[in-house]
């Protein structure tokens, strides 16, 4: 009997496990062990304890079933990008600065697919379903194209090297997929110059070389509106950084030739800026540029804290009118309420007054935007960069 007794007890205690939910990998040597061992791939997912999209997804795994469920087919590990492994791993799977990050991969840790981003239970389930419906990694997606080219593959491959930064490769697979005779849905010009933009931003190229895609998106034969204005507004962007405004009349022109075709609110915004932009870097008229722009800006704009803060961001994005645009900047900080606006707020003035050679008080400024937004990684980039051009003066 008491054989029988301790037979069943093990049993009972076995049925007992089996169906407990299982505990997260101590680390992710244990996650990728665990994921061989159970023939599962393996979820890692790059959070911020500090992130509010983060906390989100954290809170809504313990609630709710369909996420539950969810995890039931992967090795889930949780890595802060601010301690422990987690500060390597990020660096090795290019992370970013947007949390969370989650990253399939398989048992080995080969990258299967990822997506950025925190929407809800739903769009979760969602998008680690369609990454479970094929498991192939991109390393073996790309010997796979290399030895049978493919559009669904060199699309998704650009997607995935856009997604991670590595916007030349990105540009390449475009290419390629544009070749093959995608989708026509796909915008492949557009595409193509948004990740050759983005290049240039990092300075992997110079301003020039993305003019030609910039062309593309112009070319009647390709032209969507929508596009086009997208276009324009980043090359303009591009241009004011990398020195380029004195390549911008004819796509600032389309710009104005398609919004004032348009009757909608979008495109009246967007043909007062190309307006600015047109008065500013095309007839190099910084006074006639700022009239547009109060213009634009409504009635009694100057006791609106949003739209006098506005004002301050668009001075300073352009480097005019630096004087007034601080004014603005610091009032608009001490009217805003505590929390990211008014982090977003202080940040404007504490570069407005970098570009007005005064950057110790931007480094000062700079700390008290980080408390305002502690999750925003950006603001101590921008706080070292500061300091060590401060440090770079004595």
């Amino acid at each position: 009997m008491k054989i029988k007794i301790a037979i069943f007890v093990f049993a009972f205690t076995a049925i007992l496990v089996g169906s407990a939910p299982a505990q997260e990998p101590v680390d992710f040597s244990e996650a990728k062990t665990l994921s061989a061992e159970l023939g599962k791939p393996l979820l890692m997912e790059f959070i911020r304890s500090d992130c509010e999209y983060c906390q989100k997804a954290t809170s809504e795994a313990e609630t709710s079933d369909i996420i539950k469920n969810a995890l039931k087919s992967v090795v889930h590990i949780s890595l802060n990008v601010r301690e422990g492994e987690g500060i390597a791993l990020s660096e090795e799977y290019k992370v970013g600065n947007t949390y969370p990050v989650f990253v399939l991969a398989n048992s080995k840790g080969e990258v299967i697919r990822r997506w950025v981003g925190y929407n809800g239970a739903n769009r979760f389930v969602s998008m680690l379903k369609m990454a479970l419906s094929d498991l192939t990694t991109i390393k073996d997606r790309e010997i796979n194209f290399n030895s049978k080219p493919n559009p669904s593959d060199a699309l998704f491959l650009a997607g995935y090297y856009s997604d991670t930064k590595e916007y030349l490769k990105a540009v390449d697979y475009y290419q390629q997929a544009k070749k093959l005779g995608g989708s026509p849905a796909i915008d492949y010009e557009y595409n193509i110059f948004q990740n050759m933009a983005s290049a240039a931003w990092d300075y992997e190229i110079p301003f020039e070389e993305i003019l030609p895609s910039a062309d593309a998106v112009l070319d009647l034969r390709n032209k969507k509106p929508e596009s086009v204005i997208k276009m324009v507004r980043v090359i303009s962007r591009v241009a004011r950084k990398l020195d380029g405004t004195g390549k911008l009349a004819k796509y600032i022109q389309a710009g104005l030739d398609i919004t004032a075709r348009g009757n909608n609110e979008k495109y009246t915004q967007y043909h007062d800026e190309f307006k600015m932009d047109f008065a500013l870097h095309v007839e190099n008229d910084t006074a006639k540029a700022l009239e547009i722009k109060k213009a634009s800006l409504g009635e009694g704009w100057e006791t609106n804290p949003d739209k006098f803060y506005n004002f301050a961001e668009w001075c300073l994005e352009r480097k005019i009118n630096l004087i007034e645009a601080k004014k603005y900047a610091l009032q608009a900080a001490q009217l805003a309420t505590e929390g990211p606006f008014k982090g977003k707020t202080i940040k404007t003035a504490a570069e407005i007054y970098d570009a007005l050679g005064d950057t110790k008080t931007a480094v000062n400024l700079m700390e008290e935007a980080m408390e305002q937004d502690p999750a925003n990684d950006y603001y101590e980039t921008i706080w070292n960069d500061f300091r060590k051009k401060l440090q770079g003066r004595k």
